[in-house]
């Protein structure tokens, strides 16, 4: 690939790069927003009311990555978090980390609840235990859950009555066909019912997608047709297609990894705690995949077919 096609390929790459990723942290904070406001709690949580160590199995049983929050006495905002599996996890902080698969006696808190430090780490105490503190919650310093508290005690929970809140996609119909209907509620939607997160936002993400993907194929074919001409001659000069084209899906590789390269400085420069260099990789690594596969597919001749013309 000689500069002038690889300064055409990689600019494209580079537009579709930075919009993917653009798409990719409005959706991390539109959905941040979205569980500050509805107490951490997506649209699809439901209320349960019984004995929490029997609904946290339940939801575990029907997925280790259900999220079980249980209120706890003595403080409506202190709730205990329980998952099996929490690597993915998501939760709005502006410092910290959530907590780990398996990890217990942890807390998440909000900016204004009172900690103690210990050895230079900070702890949450509440009826005589010391929780250490992994995150803040919330958005920003200022945000609707700084007089909040999520702890990690599944000892906490035995012989616990009231109402629990389990959190999993399309939760109601799962628990309810699984353990029946009786204490079973929808929870309101809070904020998702005053705002256009629910109904504007999926059209702008799912209209956005689709157009950095169909950009992404149509880079892909650009770049085959640019450098089609070049595997003709040589072709007729001896060398393998095989190789000639594993050769170029090998340049066009390097573009699409130095296509990205921008976003993701951006984001790693800007340090924004709701959004991770990772968030931005994956789908740029999508992306690149997309061009790939479309140029190797289109560069390479059919069976039968004698010329790259």
């Amino acid at each position: 690939m000689n500069n002038r096609n690889g300064l055409v390929t990689g600019s494209l790459l580079v537009l579709f790069m930075l919009l993917g990723s653009a798409l990719t942290v409005y959706s991390v904070k539109q959905e941040a927003i979205t569980l500050e406001g509805n107490k951490l709690y997506s649209t699809e949580s439901i209320q349960v009311s019984g004995d929490a160590e029997r609904i946290a199995a339940n939801a575990h049983e029907l997925a280790p990555e259900a999220r079980v929050y249980v209120h706890l006495p003595g403080n409506a905002r202190v709730r205990n978090l329980l998952i099996e599996d929490a690597s993915g996890l998501s939760l709005p902080l502006y410092e910290g980390r959530v907590f780990a698969s398996g990890e217990h006696d942890k807390a998440i808190v909000g900016s204004e609840i009172p900690v103690v430090e210990r050895g230079g780490v900070e702890y949450f105490e509440y009826d005589g235990e010391s929780y250490e503190v992994t995150g803040r919650l919330g958005t920003n310093e200022e945000s609707l859950l700084s007089a909040d508290v999520l702890i990690s005690d599944p000892d906490r929970t035995s012989g616990g009555l009231g109402d629990v809140v389990v959190d999993l996609p399309d939760a109601h119909a799962r628990y309810v066909d699984a353990f029946g209907a009786d204490g079973v509620a929808s929870i309101d939607g809070s904020t998702n019912k005053r705002t256009n997160i629910d109904y504007v936002s999926p059209i702008l993400l799912g209209l956005g997608f689709t157009i950095v993907t169909i950009g992404a194929a149509m880079t892909g074919l650009l770049a085959a047709t640019l450098l089609r001409r070049r595997h003709e001659v040589l072709h007729l000069l001896g060398h393998r297609r095989a190789r000639t084209a594993a050769w170029s899906a090998g340049q066009v590789v390097g573009v699409a990894v130095g296509a990205g390269l921008p976003a993701a400085l951006i984001v790693a420069f800007a340090r924004d705690p709701l959004v991770s260099v990772g968030n931005v990789l994956r789908i740029e690594a999508a992306l690149a995949a997309i061009v790939v596969v479309v140029f190797v597919l289109a560069v390479v001749p059919r069976k039968g077919v004698r010329s790259w013309s």
